[in-house]
């Protein structure tokens, strides 16, 4: 599965690894197990690893789609998600679904570092 989910129980945030190939169905089933879990709270702050993910399927029309999906559920509230990405053209890529995601309760934010992304989900 290209989306494999880790709860870290010491900093209690969620890890959600992302490889290849990414599909919309593939996001809205990880979503889904995040709400699902009896593991976590469904709105747990989260670092989305994207470093191995390519980005040649990503362009405004899919991310605005991911967009779509995360509206569909409101279970996730307030959560915090971290996205760490590979590289400048992934960077810019994520920047802009950053901004898309105005509208939505979670705060997301992008980041080069997993290190810097943990950070700021643990800051209060």
């Amino acid at each position: 599965m290209p989306v494999k989910l880790r709860y870290d129980r010491e900093k209690e945030i969620l890890c959600v690894a992302v490889e290849n190939p990414f599909k919309l169905e593939e996001f809205e089933a990880a979503v889904k197990d995040i709400i699902e879990s009896d593991q976590f709270p469904p709105d747990i702050g989260a670092v989305w690893d994207l470093r191995e993910l390519d980005f040649t399927v990503f362009d405004r029309s899919f991310e605005e789609e991911l967009i779509n999906i995360q509206k569909k559920y409101p279970e996730r509230g307030q959560a915090r998600l971290a996205l760490v990405t590979p590289d400048g053209h992934g960077f810019g890529m994520m920047r802009m679904y950053e901004g898309l995601s105005y509208g939505l309760p979670q705060r997301i934010k992008v980041f080069k570092s997993y290190t810097e992304a943990e950070d700021w989900l643990l800051q209060p």
